[in-house]
């Protein structure tokens, strides 16, 4: 609703007007035929059109916008949705915005189509923004950067917080302790705060920053992403970095080694075009895609999912399923196989766990997989 209405107030006139979201759904998965041991995954991306309560769930609101390998490029399919929303709202030759004929009232309309939501689950969502893994040092927490290796044991409250929390004190986190973060990952508590890494670029420290020699958690955004990109380019265009303080500024940033690797091969190659000299190797692979870049005019490369109008932490969802299977189950697993290995257990709970798989896999369900 939130979007809705936002969306909403960009209307100026008194022209009919559909409002159209839509909801974008990444996934993978593996074909009958695979398993595990030898992966042939598939990536496909759906899109729904927002329908009125009454069509609720409706498939024909729904259709499939892109499938293929899991390796393949998806920059591609990020930019075939941005070009489509923009040329759906956008204006015609003279300038006006498109009307289109809508049977439903009989009229002529504007359509203000917006995107109200990209669901994923955890590698869809960070690849597809361009973003470092869950198990990366510094965005293990997805929109935060942050070393929760080194915050970890501080996040948790500690046992007075604890003791506050079983009383029923709703305003125990009011007050900054200074033996815990009391679940808070963000923000100026010292306990967060982790060292600036090697070969970081010191004019992008403040005074404060550089004195302590430690960072402070902040939160992603889109914007940021796409400044944070273009300073590394350009400081490496002119020869004010070296390749490593770039990568060492990314990495902070939360790009992954994909895009980090892009923008370095990207600067190489504007550097070899003008006759300069320029750190590591150029490989004819490499030169043929900067090429290419430089061809579509499309400026510095970076993911196209930086370049949508959204919210990046309101519209980049993950979805209940993957929060509970991934999130609450896996842990009490993990749970469940530490207290059988501490009570001499574990080996009985594998034996057992082994017979019912076997009879899971004799059935063959295409629905439920398993291996023993």
């Amino acid at each position: 609703q939130k979007i809705y209405y936002r969306m909403k107030k960009k209307k100026k006139n008194n022209v009919p007007c559909l409002h159209l979201g839509i909801d974008l759904w990444i996934d993978g998965f593996d074909p009958n035929n695979q398993s595990k041991k030898n992966r042939g995954s598939v990536y496909i991306r759906t899109v729904t059109f927002a329908p009125n309560r009454s069509f609720r769930n409706n498939l024909q609101n729904t259709y499939a916008l892109a499938i293929g390998p899991d390796k393949c490029d998806r920059s591609i399919i990020d930019k075939h949705v941005t070009d489509g929303l923009a040329k759906l709202t956008g204006k015609n030759m003279n300038g006006e915005q498109k009307r289109y004929y809508c049977a439903a009232v009989g009229v002529e309309v504007e359509v203000n189509g917006f995107l109200i939501s990209k669901l994923a689950d955890q590698p869809e969502r960070r690849k597809t923004l361009g973003l470092a893994g869950g198990n990366s040092t510094y965005h293990a927490r997805f929109g935060t950067i942050l070393d929760l290796n080194s915050a970890a044991e501080f996040v948790s409250p500690c046992e007075s917080c604890t003791e506050k929390i079983h009383q029923g004190d709703r305003n125990f986190d009011k007050v900054r302790c200074e033996y815990c973060t009391q679940w808070n990952m963000e923000g100026e508590h010292p306990l967060l705060k982790f060292p600036v890494p090697v070969d970081y670029p010191d004019e992008c420290l403040s005074d404060q920053e550089r004195s302590s020699g430690k960072l402070s958690p902040r939160k992603l955004s889109l914007i940021g992403l796409r400044n944070a990109m273009q300073k590394a380019g350009k400081q490496l265009v002119e020869k004010s970095w070296t390749e490593l303080e770039a990568r060492s500024y990314l990495k902070i940033e939360g790009v992954n080694e994909e895009w980090t690797n892009n923008c370095i091969v990207f600067t190489r190659y504007a550097k070899k075009i003008v006759g300069e000299n320029y750190d590591g190797v150029l490989t004819e692979e490499d030169e043929n895609w900067a090429e290419q870049q430089l061809m579509d005019g499309t400026g510095f490369p970076m993911p196209e999912a930086w370049n949508e109008e959204m919210d990046f932490f309101l519209q980049n969802l993950d979805v209940p399923m993957h929060l509970l299977f991934l999130g609450l189950v896996k842990t009490a697993v993990k749970l469940i196989i530490k207290w059988c290995k501490c009570k001499r257990k574990y080996v009985q709970l594998v034996k057992k766990a082994k017979d019912i798989m076997r009879t899971l896999e004799k059935m063959g369900l295409s629905w439920l997989k398993s291996w023993t």
